[in-house]
């Protein structure tokens, strides 16, 4: 049986139920970078910068809280955004979990 289009109704409930429940995991945990993560890029949502920031030295080694930072200071156009998105790329390519298919260069630091 194919697989059909999701309505424009069923697109907008999947993403309001979403954002319900990304509301609901951050009551719970405020300093959830995955949930964070998420929300701003499946969803839109701005970074909070100060809460990236806490999340940074909450989890020092992980590229997920740099990137948000990363984002965060590139919404609010601020120039150390280069500086946390080459540590973000740092940490990524340190992480087993982490599959990075291409070479990456941020800042001129060729990766294999």
């Amino acid at each position: 049986r194919a697989v059909q289009p999701l309505s424009t109704s069923d697109k907008q409930e999947q993403e309001s139920r979403a954002r319900r429940e990304i509301d609901e995991a951050l009551s719970l945990d405020p300093g959830n970078v995955e949930t964070r993560a998420i929300a701003h890029f499946e969803l839109g949502q701005p970074v909070d910068l100060d809460a990236a920031k806490r999340a940074t030295e909450a989890r020092p080694g992980d590229w997920m809280a740099w990137l948000l930072l990363a984002e965060a200071f590139h919404e609010r156009h601020m120039h150390a955004q280069d500086e946390t998105a080459r540590r973000a790329v740092d940490l990524a390519w340190e992480d087993p979990s982490v599959t990075i298919t291409l070479i990456q260069t941020v800042g001129g630091a060729k990766k294999p």
